[in-house]
């Protein structure tokens, strides 16, 4: 992940292909303020709630949480998906700190199992993928990699019907297949990152690059997300300028970004 992150102000390229069924986009790089802005133009911003605070990462301003706070990023029709309706979300997470709880990193369900999804730090190192549809739920089998090592991961998961997958830096470590799976995951709450669906159980660590797809992605699209992540970015083109009356064969113009 090469890429430094882009200055805040930037715009989405909507040609890119990761841009595609893109409905939200929280690139974390305004480094100041109660809240981080949505770039896809849905509204999903998200609220920074009971403090936590901007510190550099690795490419960039990201959010790091203590332990008694989250950022919400609210309830709009985008965020919520119906029985067999594809989808993906992906973060970057970094942390070294003894978790308590079903720490959350992103979550969207309600209190009681009935609906929605959540994914937790897991045995303080692991990512454990809860997902909830009507009177049902399932756990995901754990990922494998240990993710309390201080660096920066790339998360992505998937749902392609009744198949939920996780990769973690592009290796997929978790993958399951159950009615439950392709339920519907629609709910009155709002996503939050940084706490459980009960509110008791915070996440310690840094968050940064949130989005949400209202599709799947391939697996070419994760390698790329994670070589390239700031590809979808709009850089608009420079041209070298020329004296008036000055004329250049075609074949030497050079265009440079």
């Amino acid at each position: 992940m090469g890429n430094f992150k882009p200055p805040y102000g930037v715009r989405l390229n909507r040609d890119h292909l990761l841009s595609r069924g893109l409905v939200m986009a929280l690139l974390m790089n305004e480094g100041s303020g109660n809240r981080t802005y949505d770039l896809t133009g849905n509204g999903n911003d998200g609220v920074l709630t009971n403090g936590p605070l901007w510190k550099p990462g690795r490419n960039g301003a990201t959010i790091s949480f203590d332990g008694t706070n989250y950022v919400d990023c609210g309830n709009s029709s985008t965020l919520n998906f119906g029985a067999m309706s594809n989808f993906a979300f992906s973060m970057l997470v970094n942390f070294t700190a003894v978790q308590v709880g079903a720490a959350s990193i992103i979550e969207k369900c309600t209190a009681s199992t009935t609906q929605g999804f959540q994914m937790d730090i897991y045995s303080n190192r692991f990512l454990r993928t809860l997902i909830m549809s009507g009177t049902s739920y399932v756990f995901m089998p754990t990922t494998t990699s240990s993710l309390n090592d201080g660096n920066w991961h790339r998360v992505v998961f998937n749902r392609v019907g009744t198949t939920a997958t996780i990769c973690v830096d592009t290796v997929m470590e978790s993958t399951l297949t159950d009615d439950v799976v392709g339920g519907s995951l629609i709910t009155s709450v709002n996503l939050k990152l940084g706490i459980d669906r009960v509110g008791t159980s915070f996440y310690t660590g840094q968050i940064s690059d949130v989005r949400i797809w209202n599709r799947a992605l391939s697996p070419q699209e994760v390698q790329d997300l994670y070589i390239n992540p700031y590809g979808f970015i709009y850089q608009p083109q420079k041209y070298w300028l020329m004296p008036q009356g000055v004329t250049i064969p075609p074949h030497l113009f050079r265009r440079v970004a």
